[in-house]
């Protein structure tokens, strides 16, 4: 689990691409959960977490952008 300072480092492109990677782990996590085949069901809601991260991170800097531009 990262933290919002580690995604804010990160650029536009970069958050999109882990984004991506972080929801089909999430997907996979979740089929395997209803198998009942997980082994850390915990990691679920931390991935939940992290989407959530990432997309406050990557509003944030689209209001920063229209922010600037205005």
């Amino acid at each position: 689990m990262a933290k919002a300072s580690e995604f804010r480092a990160l650029s536009d492109g970069d958050l999109r691409q882990r984004l991506t990677g972080v929801e089909k782990e999430l997907h996979d996590l979740r089929l395997k959960a209803r198998q009942g085949a997980v082994e850390q069901p915990h990691r679920i809601s931390q991935l939940q977490r992290d989407v959530a991260r990432i997309l406050t991170v990557l509003r944030e800097q689209a209001a920063a952008t229209t922010k600037e531009s205005r």
